[in-house]
């Protein structure tokens, strides 16, 4: 969201790339959510999978993608903050639903958390998974590549119900309590108001941290440009509230700007 408000990122293009094409206005971007408060900062690497990138021709160019992505922002923090290593969905289905095996999604998802170790990250964060298969797929990914940093696994769950594919919240905490995850939580969905029952029934199967960073509410099309509805403000009171229901780590997913943040 903050991107495309630069203009840095035009329509159709990969938010990704940008770590390469500028890198200034990505750090830009890490400082200011940094001086509004963030203990912890995302590298731009969501979209980083070869997978992923390979729908822009940019296969090739992941590895340094990921990398530079986490040293950007390792700059960027400077001791001021924690730098978490993004890694997203790979947008193919595993099987038997799809043609993507277990084994190739861990080799994938090694690929590009390896580069986003290397460039200094301080922990892994798997976010955005409507799949519990290839999340855990992700999990032991980052297991292998970097045995002693903290993984952080969130899922995305439709209307604080199920995620796409069915899972509950409370069977997440359990597998990945079993599986040793640091920090278990959600985000993105919808806004934070749905999230508080996601949260809710993720408490009682776990004894980790636990996360919650929400959209500032549902995305709506407004003279062809996405708005999020959810003020700064009444966000505040929503991030009070998790608090209170004893989530460990606050944020904000899409269109959560820097004064969301603060």
């Amino acid at each position: 969201t903050v991107l495309q408000e630069t203009g840095a990122l035009k329509a159709g293009a990969c938010p990704e790339e940008l770590n390469l094409l500028r890198p200034d206005i990505i750090k830009s971007v890490h400082l200011d959510y940094i001086k509004a408060g963030a203990d912890i900062i995302e590298t731009n690497s969501f979209g980083g999978s070869k997978l992923k990138l390979a729908v822009y021709g940019l296969e090739r160019e992941a590895d340094r993608i990921n990398y530079e992505a986490a040293r950007i922002a390792r700059s960027a923090a400077a001791g001021r903050a924690y730098v978490a290593g993004s890694v997203g969905p790979l947008d193919r289905q595993l099987t038997p639903l799809g043609d993507l095996s277990f084994d190739e999604a861990v080799k994938i998802f090694e690929d590009q958390i390896r580069k986003l170790v290397e460039g200094g990250c301080d922990l892994i964060l798997l976010e955005t998974f409507a799949d519990i298969k290839e999340l855990k797929a992700a999990f032991v990914a980052a297991r292998h590549v970097g045995k002693k940093i903290p993984v952080q696994a969130q899922m995305t769950f439709e209307g604080g119900e199920r995620s796409t594919y069915g899972t509950p919240p409370s069977a997440f905490a359990v597998l990945f309590q079993s599986l040793g995850a640091d920090i278990i939580g959600t985000n993105c969905s919808t806004g934070p108001k749905e999230l508080i029952k996601v949260v809710k029934e993720i408490i009682p199967y776990t004894n980790k941290f636990i996360s919650c960073l929400p959209n500032a509410g549902l995305p709506e099309l407004r003279n062809g440009r996405t708005y999020f509805p959810e003020s700064p403000k009444s966000f505040a009171r929503y991030a009070v509230e998790f608090a209170k229901l004893g989530v460990n780590l606050v944020g904000g997913c899409c269109g959560t700007t820097p004064e969301h943040t603060n």
